[in-house]
């Protein structure tokens, strides 16, 4: 199940490029193996008893720009809830937002509409808390994360120098 809407099928002789890329349905050998996929699917709960998941609960959605514009907000399709018995559960999350627990919040850390820890510098609203990679600027790749936990260890040591 996917919480978002089914790409679209790519029909083209050539591969897609930057934007394109990443809106386009791709289909692995794994998928070929028996696996039935299924778009804009909202998982509600699981149960289990003796330490095992043993049903889950589901729902369908749709995603509606709101009409000011701005992000797509997902919600509940009414009457369209279902429930399955599984006995495994995998979750392939890929690029959701970093949760930031409640240290977050008992900090009083200021953070953005997204959710992002707000920094300037990598310094945080709280003075000799700093904040690197996903935590401050979102879901993205390693290699980005490493390069803010450089600069931001730069910015570290010019403040303790202090």
């Amino acid at each position: 199940f996917e919480i978002m809407p089914k790409p679209q099928e790519w029909t083209e002789a050539r591969n897609p490029n930057w934007p394109d890329w990443p809106m386009i349905l791709r289909t692995s050998s794994s998928h070929g193996e028996g696996c039935e996929r299924d778009w804009n699917i909202l998982t509600k709960s699981f149960v289990g008893k003796d330490g095992k998941v043993t049903k889950a609960s589901f729902c369908r959605i749709e995603w509606v720009t709101p009409k000011e514009g701005g992000r797509p907000e997902m919600r509940e399709i009414p009457g369209s809830e279902f429930t399955l018995d599984v006995d495994l559960v995998l979750l392939a999350m890929g690029f959701v937002h970093t949760d930031h627990y409640p240290i977050v919040e008992k900090m009083g850390l200021k953070t953005d509409a997204r959710g992002n820890i707000e920094v300037e510098s990598y310094a945080t609203s709280e003075k000799g808390v700093f904040a690197a990679g996903d935590s401050h600027s979102g879901a993205s790749l390693v290699v980005r994360a490493i390069n803010h936990g450089r600069l931001a260890a730069a910015e570290i040591d010019q403040w303790l120098s202090k």
